[in-house]
């Protein structure tokens, strides 16, 4: 998740008339998912919430706000779960048309936080390459782990070339590197 200054997202969501906040719904909602690892669909969300006049965004509030304290919870930060106000915040959306900014300063906050109980990341990753050993006696098998084998040398070889130039390091099951990309 990104650390962004809380007020911005209200600020440029104010002078666009609403039309930042479907924006950093889109990219909160995006980076949520990548971050806990769980699908989401934010094109799929912004078209419910046009079709809805807005209520579908109650709702995907209300989810980012309990994926994000799930992970909150499990990275071990002891923060309230503000689920319940930020769908308090979207029901009031309905009534004053304001209770959108409340829903992004608390669920920013929450992001904020997440944020920084994420552990640094670093411009290099780590690729691993999967291998699963096969063990046949029959001339069938051998074949298959031949061709089991082959097939394998050309992942590591496209992840090696894929790899190339990006700065990620790869390596294979037992660890050791295959190559590093400069």
């Amino acid at each position: 998740m990104s650390r962004r200054n809380v007020l911005v997202p209200i600020f440029l969501t104010l002078i666009t008339f609403g039309l930042y906040g479907l924006v950093w719904q889109w990219r909160t909602t995006a980076e949520l998912a990548e971050a806990s690892g769980k699908p989401a669909h934010p094109g799929l969300d912004l078209f419910l919430v046009l079709l809805t006049w807005g209520l579908w965004g109650v709702w995907v509030s209300y989810r980012n706000s309990s994926r994000a304290q799930k992970l909150l919870d499990a990275s071990g930060v002891d923060v309230p779960d503000r689920s319940l106000p930020v769908l308090g915040f979207g029901l009031l959306t309905w009534w004053t048309g304001l209770g959108w900014l409340g829903i992004i300063a608390l669920l920013q906050d929450q992001y904020n936080e997440l944020a920084e109980a994420a552990p640094a990341r670093t411009k290099r990753r780590t690729v691993r390459v999967e291998e699963e050993p096969v063990d046949y006696e029959d001339p069938i098998a051998d074949d298959f782990d031949a061709r089991l084998r082959e097939s394998i040398r050309r992942k590591r070889a496209r992840a090696v070339e894929d790899a190339r130039g990006t700065g990620i390091e790869v390596y294979d099951a037992s660890g050791s590197r295959l190559s590093v990309a400069s």
